[in-house]
Parts: C-alpha cells; sequence; structure tokens
C-alpha cells in the first residue's frame, strides 16, 4: 500500500489509528473466500520480510547517495561552490 506522497523510496507501515477499516473475511456465493488456510502464514512472512530485509533497504539508499555525491556533487578539486555544474569552473 502506498501513501501516495510521490517518495521513491519504500513506504513505513500504516498506524492503526491511519487504517479506515479491516477486512476480517470476504465471502463470495456464501463461500469463504478469504483468510485461506495460508494467510497466517504469509502474513509472518511479509512482516518478517519488511523487517529482516529493512537494513539492506537503508545501505542501499546510503550506497545511491554516496554515488550521488560522487558524480554530481560539489568537486573536491578546490572548485569553487557552486561551480560544479559548468565545464570551464565559473560561478556565475
Amino acid at each position: 500500500m502506498s501513501h501516495g506522497d510521490g517518495r521513491l523510496g519504500p513506504d513505513k507501515p500504516l498506524a492503526p489509528g491511519q487504517i479506515l477499516g479491516i477486512v476480517s473475511v470476504a465471502y463470495r456465493d456464501g463461500r469463504c473466500i478469504w483468510p485461506g488456510r495460508r494467510e497466517p502464514l504469509l502474513r509472518r512472512f511479509w512482516v518478517a520480510r519488511y523487517y529482516l530485509l529493512q537494513p539492506a533497504r537503508l545501505a542501499w539508499c546510503a550506497v545511491k547517495a554516496i554515488l550521488a555525491r560522487g558524480r554530481g556533487g560539489p568537486s573536491s578539486r578546490g572548485a569553487a561552490p557552486g561551480s560544479h555544474n559548468r565545464p570551464d569552473g565559473v560561478r556565475r
């Protein structure tokens, strides 16, 4: 579920107060179609996956930030601040 804030990164889990409703059972033609027998296992899998992969997501964001700094950030060779986008190093 996306929060719709336009961020490219993963969203934090919703707080219980943000949820408008909770589906506990779904029926079709008088037959219970959800939750199935596998739902408790799948629920545990997705929650565990979120928490186990969180360090990897944070590390990936850090790597992307370091790489972005190396490509378009200010040069460490003594260029004037703000001149890193100009090939001649002149700031206007």
